[in-house]
């Protein structure tokens, strides 16, 4: 299937240095719980449903990608990289309302390959690589594709899902040097299979892990966990990812800012953990990297993710917070609850007064950088 995205640039000379995406995203499983096959025996194995999240993630990527979205509070921002401009983006999606290209276990391989040889053009090429759907942690860990227990496979439930840590390792022998994947499935092990060394597809024949790549390999997850996302909604990886992407996983370099392997490395669970503290599924990120990958340069200063509160939280009826640095400031009424913004990065000047004229005032300096700076106030 065609691409759908193809820059003039790589037309006309697909050597030249760019950033090549192969985005995936598996809603739709025809024979698992809930499809449209449904078949009993596979259900029986494995009570996996079908997936809402997974295709809204990829959509999300992809809407970053291609600069058709508003991420951390910037619209039509897209990727920007002078050193290796967007060149192709290929997307796989299973959804209910839409197949775009459904992405089977022989396609899924194939979109690969053909990913890995856009890739091997030049060292100079940015790899991007993003995965959704249903994992499971066997002898590998697996991507479940859309075709996942089709009667076709004859006995093997594995010819339907794909060895994700084959890719991985695999891509050690891309000529690409710097490497940007993400793998947003849940890494459970499930505990009702009977079979313990089975593994899925692998896409490459040769599995070496050069430790000479640039590279991050985010999991969405910690092996043996669950990754979970809302319903119709981007999942809570993806959005950390999005969010880290656009400005809040970057780092100062080269007379601007940037987002690296190690920047989104470092940002990736303390956004997740920033931003899902009040949700009954929290997950840790895991990150894998070597070396100094630059994926995006950002077109104008980051934000950092604010939260300011009280503890013990029944303080916070009397309280009012102000924030001080350069030209900005804010004042909040703590009865409304935490005081959240989007602020410059910098020397803030925090303080707080309470109603209570038994309590004294508190006043703070701190540099907050980006991703997040939670601000607790212990008031006692």
């Amino acid at each position: 299937m065609a691409l759908v995205f193809e820059s003039d640039a790589y037309r006309s000379d697909p050597a030249r240095p760019g950033t090549h995406a192969l985005v995936v995203g598996i809603g739709e499983y025809p024979y698992l719980l809930g499809g449209s096959h449904e078949r009993q025996e596979v259900v029986g194995e494995l009570a996996l449903k079908q997936l809402t999240s997974s295709p809204a993630s990829a959509r999300a990527v992809c809407d970053w990608l291609l600069g058709t979205g508003t991420f951390a509070g910037v619209a039509n921002a897209g990727l920007h990289n002078p050193a290796a401009p967007l060149a192709t983006v290929d997307v796989l999606l299973s959804a209910a309302d839409d197949h775009t290209d459904v992405p089977s276990a022989e396609r899924l391989v194939s979109a690969i390959l053909d990913w890995k040889d856009r890739c091997d053009t030049s060292e100079a090429n940015v790899a991007f690589l993003y995965v959704c759907g249903h994992g499971l942690q066997l002898t590998d860990l697996v991507l479940l594709a859309s075709d996942f227990g089709d009667p076709h496979h004859r006995g093997n439930l594995w010819k339907g899902a794909l060895s994700l840590d084959s890719i991985h390792q695999g891509m050690a022998k891309c000529k690409a040097r710097q490497q940007f994947l993400f793998f947003d499935c849940c890494r459970a092990y499930q505990t009702q299979l009977r079979v313990r060394v089975a593994t899925g597809v692998q896409a490459f024949d040769d599995l070496v892990d050069d430790p000479r790549r640039h590279h991050i390999a985010a999991y969405a997850t910690l092996e043996g966990e669950y990754a979970f996302g809302a319903i119709h909604q981007p999942s809570y990886f993806t959005a950390a990812l999005l969010d880290g992407l656009s400005g809040f996983g970057s780092e100062p370099g080269n007379g601007g800012w940037e987002v690296t392997n190690g920047s989104l490395s470092r940002a990736l669970h303390k956004l997740m953990e920033f931003d899902t503290k009040t949700t009954p599924n929290r997950q840790m990120v895991e990150g894998r990297l070597t070396g100094d990958a630059v994926l995006h340069r950002l077109r104008e200063r980051p934000k950092v993710k604010l939260r300011v509160e009280c503890q013990p939280a029944h303080r916070m009826g009397g309280a009012t917070f102000s924030i001080t640095c350069a030209a900005e400031s804010y004042t909040h009424r703590g009865q409304d609850g935490p005081f959240t913004s989007l602020i410059s990065p910098g020397e803030w000047a925090f303080e707080l007064r309470h109603d209570d004229a038994n309590l004294s005032p508190q006043h703070d300096l701190v540099l907050c950088v980006p991703p997040t700076f939670p601000k607790l106030f212990q008031v006692v």
